[in-house]
């Protein structure tokens, strides 16, 4: 019945339309959930992504997340690469960010946001890879629930 309700709310998670996106970490899980949660992300970015040969432009800028150490975008970025995906992640640099405008690195861009649902700690995960592929999961009990969109949707 738990798993259930988790499959629920990430269905209603999702919404109807996608907004731009900035990676934050909103919950604190422990480190085996964050190893759990980020491991099984970079499986369902495999099914649709080809390991050896995609690279992520991963932003885990530290100004946007609760947490400054961002624990969950470190963990993201080790599984990611564990599982042969490139990495690509922005020039944090004093002088870049006080002379130079960031250049787009011609990766798709990879973002997500973890929070918490409620409850008896249940997480929900969202990844979203460029304005065409969307991922939002829902993590609780030891178990994930996943709704994927893929194209592109129009926000309002």
């Amino acid at each position: 019945m738990k798993r259930l309700a988790i499959g629920v709310c990430a269905v209603l998670a999702t919404g109807c339309a996608t907004s731009p996106w900035k990676s934050r970490e909103l919950a604190s899980p422990n480190g085996y959930e964050i190893a759990r949660i980020s491991a099984a992300a970079t499986e369902r970015l495999a099914v649709m992504f080809p390991p050896g040969r995609t690279t992520f432009a991963l932003d885990r800028e530290p100004e946007v997340h609760r947490r400054p150490d961002a624990p969950f975008g470190k963990a993201l970025e080790q599984s990611l690469r564990q599982r042969g995906f490139g990495v690509a992640t922005p020039d944090r640099s004093l002088k870049t960010r006080l002379f130079k405008a960031p250049k787009p690195s011609g990766h798709p861009e990879l973002v997500y946001v973890l929070d918490e649902l409620g409850g008896d700690r249940p997480y929900r995960i969202g990844l979203e890879v460029g304005a065409d592929y969307r991922l939002d999961g829902a993590y609780g009990l030891g178990a994930m629930t996943w709704t994927v969109r893929e194209g592109w949707v129009e926000t309002p």
